[in-house]
């Protein structure tokens, strides 16, 4: 059970340092693109999000299910 929870949570904090850093060097280099960028920043940030609130939903309705028996 730990390593489901830490093992993805260490991968999305990975990219989005990786991100993170490519973003500020295409704001210096080339900011033409950055449209595509933002959206990349968009989807991460909604991972970010499933990331934190599902499994808190998940364990909410595991336990609804569990009292209903």
């Amino acid at each position: 059970m730990f390593l489901t929870g830490v093992v993805p949570g260490l991968a999305l904090l990975f990219f989005s340092i990786i991100y993170f850093g490519y973003f500020l060097i295409q704001i210096f280099v080339n900011s033409s693109r950055l449209l595509i960028l933002m959206f990349i920043g968009f989807l991460l940030g909604l991972t970010w999000l499933l990331f934190m609130h599902v499994p808190y939903f998940l364990i909410r309705l595991m336990l609804r299910l569990r009292r209903r028996r």
